[in-house]
């Protein structure tokens, strides 16, 4: 789904042009001044019309509403920051490696600095046999332990509460960036070629071409619901296209079982900003051309590789593993081994039940 004509329009502009749409009036401004506030983009377009010398050649209310919103995210980034720092350091004197995903490191390393892309969290990739042990750790820095969970997802969040500060921060522990079952994703090539990340000692940062493939899947994870992640690959791809290297990119997504969830971000993006084709062109063969752009609210399950995922997917769905139907029935007191089954399709029939008695209201209602 295509967001704000006006909104598309000025970030390709912006992004692929580095200049403003021809002959664009207060009006313009007005209605991509809804958009970016509305999608939290107003700290990157202050950055990009800062580094490509356009901040005087736009309207005096648009430049300074971004520029509030451009202080706002640099004093937030600056707390996580500070969260930041402490984490590290005590993860180091635990002896845990870990990778920044996202967040600060994404902004210093590709965005030019601390305060030319905001962010709310703390992102961090472990080793799995880690993870207990650095929750361990982050309970002792103030952190509330993560809360029950799909078992079969990849990562626990936990969350730090001060009177004091600007905002709930949220700490994500990573062992994986796809859901379990759903690819055979392999790290190692992550961790071999991430950098180290000085003063610390054991934390370090995902090179390039691993940060552009990581915003991929965390882009299709969350089914491409944010102007954020659009903008994200289209800042990536304009700044350090030549950089990206897409055969590598294919090639090691085709074996990691995700290449068609990668691909499928990407065609949509191009499909949103077609003149990318000029910047950095999508390849596209007859595997490639098969797959569907990426639609929101799409079902994912034809955007894995195989059909052995697509199964065990489907298997989950309908028959999960104990562990998982349990975690379904959480708040059920009397949910056990022995009547998990019986319990969670209990569950489901009164669910669609009222909802087809809802779906039934509403047609008679409109009747």
């Amino acid at each position: 789904m295509r967001k704000s004509s006006a909104l598309m329009d000025f970030l390709s502009s912006l992004y692929i042009q580095q200049q403003l749409p021809a002959n664009s009036s207060e009006v313009f401004f007005e209605e991509c001044l809804d958009c970016i506030l509305k999608e939290d983009l107003g700290c990157q377009v202050y950055s990009r019309l800062q580094a490509y010398g356009l901040l005087e050649d736009v309207p005096s209310f648009f430049k300074n509403e971004i520029h509030k919103r451009q202080l706002n995210a640099l004093q937030q980034n600056m707390y996580v920051k500070h969260h930041l720092r402490k984490i590290c350091e005590f993860l180091d004197d635990a002896c845990i490696d870990g990778i920044l995903l996202k967040g600060i490191d994404l902004a210093e390393n590709f965005f030019g600095g601390l305060g030319m892309r905001p962010t709310s969290d703390i992102d961090l990739l472990l080793h799995e046999e880690d993870v207990a042990h650095a929750v361990a750790v982050l309970k002792g820095l103030g952190y509330l332990p993560p809360e029950a969970q799909n078992p079969l997802h990849f990562h626990s969040e936990l969350r730090y509460e001060n009177s004091s500060s600007l905002q709930p921060l949220s700490f994500e522990l990573h062992w994986s960036l796809t859901k379990q079952r759903s690819s055979n994703l392999d790290l190692a090539p992550f961790w071999n070629q991430a950098t180290a990340k000085p003063p610390y000692l054991r934390m370090r940062s995902l090179s390039l071409q691993h940060t552009f493939y990581g915003l991929c899947l965390h882009a299709a994870n969350h089914r491409m619901d944010a102007m954020k992640h659009t903008v994200d690959l289209l800042h990536m791809l304009t700044l350090f296209g030549e950089e990206i290297d897409y055969q590598k990119l294919f090639k090691e997504s085709k074996s990691d079982k995700t290449f068609r969830r990668v691909y499928a971000v990407l065609a949509h993006l191009y499909w949103l900003f077609p003149e990318l084709q000029e910047v950095k062109s999508l390849p596209a063969n007859r595997q490639t051309a098969k797959i569907p752009r990426f639609c929101v609210g799409e079902e994912q399950i034809w955007l894995l590789d195989s059909w052995r995922h697509r199964l065990r997917i489907l298997k989950d769905i309908v028959w999960p593993p104990v562990n998982v139907a349990l975690w379904h029935l959480r708040d059920d007191t009397k949910a056990n081994y022995r009547n998990v089954y019986f319990l969670l399709y209990r569950k489901r029939i009164k669910k669609l039940i009222h909802q087809a008695h809802k779906s039934v209201q509403r047609r008679d209602g409109f009747a």
